[in-house]
């Protein structure tokens, strides 16, 4: 389960290293808010700061992911967990570094198509997968939720809450930059 989740954060870690190099090749004005369909509501102008936007999200979840897979649990408890918090991690680095990629392909309508698809199978088939791990949690650890939010350290919730606060900055950001 500590590969998954190396992997996760290499996968969250690649847009930081692609998006720089063919930064020229990014159109001016990029979506910063699409809708069900994959319309653009709102656009924002390319720049350093909106195109790292959604891999400064992915990275602000995988923190919360790492803290949560690093709970002290018990023997039977804790693979599990770290087995569910691999899968959330994977999921969410998939998914926030494949729309930050989309940048690239945006102006081809039938490439950023098949893009999307791809990455809404990933997604959905990352959340089946996720389903299944948390339904066989629950079954195999009848007790294990009953306590389990108190193993958060002081110190793990400050930084989860200041990761919540940051993510929320990050989703806002569109609306105060224009």
């Amino acid at each position: 389960m500590k590969i998954l989740f190396m992997i996760a954060v290499i996968i969250a870690i690649a847009p930081f290293i692609i998006l720089p190099v063919f930064f020229n090749n990014i159109p001016p004005n990029i979506p910063a808010f699409v809708d069900v369909f994959g319309n653009p509501t709102q656009i924002m102008a390319t720049s350093y700061l909106s195109i790292f936007r959604l891999p400064l999200m992915g990275i602000v979840l995988q923190v919360i992911c790492l803290l949560m897979f690093m709970l002290k649990l018990g023997d039977q408890e804790i693979k599990s967990n770290r087995l569910t918090w691999s899968i959330i991690s994977i999921i969410i680095s998939l998914k926030m570094s494949l729309t930050s990629l989309e940048v690239f392909i945006y102006n081809n309508s039938f490439l950023l198509q098949i893009f999307r698809i791809v990455i809404l199978i990933l997604v959905v088939s990352g959340i089946i997968v996720l389903i299944m791990s948390i339904l066989k949690l629950c079954k195999n650890y009848k007790n294990y939720f009953k306590d389990y939010f108190t193993k958060i350290l002081n110190w793990k919730l400050a930084v989860i809450i200041t990761s919540i606060c940051c993510y929320i900055i990050l989703v806002l950001m569109p609306f105060y930059i224009m």
